[in-house]
Formats: structure tokens, sequence, C-alpha cells
């Protein structure tokens, strides 16, 4: 099912599709949070369920229009409702300065506009580190997606001989980034 069909399912409320929706993303989602989060498994199972049940409520919206992926909205919209709990239980995400860049948190994940505007903003960050070419590319995905330290970057990737090489060289990436974004803001 493309993404749009299970947009227009959740708007004429067909349970079935909405079951099937629920299992396509539920293992995928949950693993994004696992990654991300210090969140007990129940915790990750409610963050989703209320991350489906905003789903809903936007895709109810006549003004709704899906600008991504579904499944990197819904992870968009989980990563909200986790950071949120997360700042409720005053724990917090370990994190150097640069993660805002990769996941904006909005200060009501209920909020459409700025849930919009939020996976707009990630949706855009995605194509830059896309695009931004190697060794960025392995480097950004490293670090932030498969949330490894620079010793093991180092050990991974063919470019960096230390910690200290792999850490210089992301600092230059998002640099590198940070440039891309702004131009692309103005």
């Amino acid at each position: 099912m493309t993404d749009n069909e299970y947009i227009n399912a959740i708007r004429c409320n067909n349970q079935q599709t909405i079951n099937k929706l629920y299992s396509h993303f539920r293992s995928s989602t949950i693993r994004f949070l696992r990654q991300r989060t210090s969140l007990s498994s129940d915790d990750i199972c409610d963050i989703y369920q209320e991350a489906l049940i905003i789903l809903i409520n936007k895709a109810n919206d006549s003004n709704f229009t899906l600008s991504c992926s579904l499944a990197t909205f819904i992870n968009a919209i989980s990563a909200n409702v986790a950071n949120n709990k997360m700042r409720q239980n005053s724990k917090t995400i370990s994190a150097d300065t640069t993660q805002p860049l990769l996941i904006s948190v909005a200060d009501d994940a209920s909020n459409q506009e700025e849930q919009i505007e939020q996976n707009e903003q990630f949706s855009t960050l995605r194509h830059i580190v896309s695009s931004m070419g190697e060794p960025c590319l392995s480097l950004l995905k490293a670090f932030y997606w498969e949330q490894l330290s620079f010793a093991e970057i180092a050990q991974k990737l063919p470019n960096y001989s230390t910690a200290d090489s792999a850490r210089n060289n992301k600092s230059r990436c998002i640099g590198k980034l940070k440039e891309y974004y702004k131009k692309l803001s103005l």
C-alpha cells in the first residue's frame, strides 16, 4: 500500500487498513525509538500508539497533506512524544549539541502546524545528509543513525585512523550541514 492509500483509509475509517498500518510501521518505529531513547519497552509501545492517534487526528484534518514518507512522519511524531515524555520524567537524551538539527522538538506534539514544520525540517535534513556525499554521509549515518562511538567509527570506516580524526571530521561535516540548511532556509 502507498502512503496516500493509508491516509485515505484513515479518512474513511477503514479499520482493517488502519490495523495493517499499525502492524506495518510498528517494528521499525519501535526500533527507531529504542536506538534513540532510554525508555522502557512499555513506554515505547505506548508512545507508538500515541503517535498513531496523533497521525489519525492529523489525517482526518482536511488541511493535512503528507509532505514526506509516512514512516518518516510517524518516526518524527514518535520522537516528539518520546522527548516530551522524557522531559516530563526529568530524563535527558544523551547527545551532543548538534542533535537538535536532526530532530527538533515541538513544544506540543499535538500542535499540527509545528508538527508539520518539524516534519518538513526532518525531511529536508535527511535530503541534505543524503546528498552530502562521502565521507560525511557515512560518518553522520554512523554517528547519528547507528549511534556508534567515535572509536567504533574509526574501526568501521576506512577514512579515520583514530577516534579524534572521526570527531574532527564530524565537526566539519556538521558545519557543512548547517551551511546547506541555512541556504535552503533562506
